[in-house]
């Protein structure tokens, strides 16, 4: 039968082998609660909410070349965690610190399976949980490997890695010379441009663009916006804000347009910003908090206040 909740057990030589081990703590931390923002802050199996929630990293295994795949990050319940690890529920179990009847009671409550379909299905992981550890396996974190630096992995596991550095550690308010990008990795699952292509526009105050940038960055490599985006670059003058632009490739795409628009309320806009078509900005159509020089004044090309957002939500 198809399961909702399914016990995940990764083989013993692979453990301690994670995403949470490789990045920093305040890597793992943003990235936990980006994945908590993204569930809304329920379960993202049983639904529950108003509870502890735990950041679960799901595994895909090629049995054949014995690669051990990220494929995603999950928000899970304490139960639904537990039933995740059943084999360290039973640890804890022995140990007096946890009651594994409760644990199985989860299963079948959100499953609506009998007991002997929990049974059948535990021996069965159980049964591939030991086939798959008699072999030593290679860790590919797919999309999140932008956010490793190559070094992280030494001596920890076989680590697949892109080992492109994109500037992701640079923070805007220190850099220099215009603008600072980042992508999302991978363009092929991506529609490209066309002509009404545009952006979402964030404005920020110095305090904030910083460590709104890395969830930016941290979206984008879990494919949550588009393909790019960009963050203006030192600190913004007296009165004035640093803005991001979060591109999509098409905004007549309506249903893309706002996907991209409620990943950014996740993360934290939930005010109103504009939409604006790179036509405008090739037009040299600006609104009035934005397009000054350094000497305050704009651009000859630009033509202040006639800017007209193609949406504002």
């Amino acid at each position: 039968m198809d399961l909702r909740l399914t016990i995940e057990l990764v083989p013993s030589t692979a453990w301690n082998h994670n995403l949470r081990d490789l990045l920093t703590r305040d890597q793992w931390d943003t990235l936990r609660r980006l994945t908590y923002k993204h569930y809304r802050y329920r379960c993202g199996i049983c639904q529950v909410s108003d509870t502890t929630l735990y950041c679960h990293e799901i595994w895909q295994y090629d049995d054949d070349h014995h690669i051990q795949k990220l494929a995603g990050l999950i928000a899970l319940c304490k139960w639904c965690h537990h039933c995740k690890h059943m084999g360290y529920a039973g640890i804890l179990a022995l140990d007096g610190e946890l009651d594994l009847t409760l644990v199985v009671q989860h299963f079948l409550q959100v499953n609506g399976c009998s007991r002997e379909d929990y049974q059948a299905h535990r021996a069965q992981a159980f049964q591939t949980h030991r086939e798959r550890s008699q072999h030593e396996w290679t860790l590919d974190i797919g999309k999140y490997a932008r956010l490793i630096h190559p070094e992280q992995g030494n001596g920890r596991a076989h680590l697949l890695l892109d080992e492109e550095n994109d500037g992701d550690d640079i923070r805007p308010t220190q850099a220099t010379g215009g603008w600072l990008y980042a992508d999302c990795g991978d363009a092929w699952w991506y529609p490209p441009d066309t002509p009404r292509s545009g952006k979402w526009l964030v404005f920020l105050d110095n305090d904030a663009i910083d460590d709104y940038w890395r969830l930016i960055q941290l979206s984008l490599s879990m494919w949550r916006l588009g393909r790019v985006a960009k963050v203006s670059t030192g600190l913004a003058p007296a009165g004035k804000q640093g803005v991001i632009c979060v591109y999509t490739y098409d905004y007549a795409d309506y249903e893309d347009v706002m996907r991209v628009r409620r990943e950014l309320s996740s993360i934290g806009t939930r005010r109103r910003i504009p939409y604006k078509s790179n036509a405008q900005t090739r037009a040299g159509h600006y609104g009035q908090q934005w397009a000054y020089n350094e000497s305050g004044k704009a651009p000859a090309h630009v033509h202040l206040g006639s800017f007209e957002p193609i949406y504002r939500m």
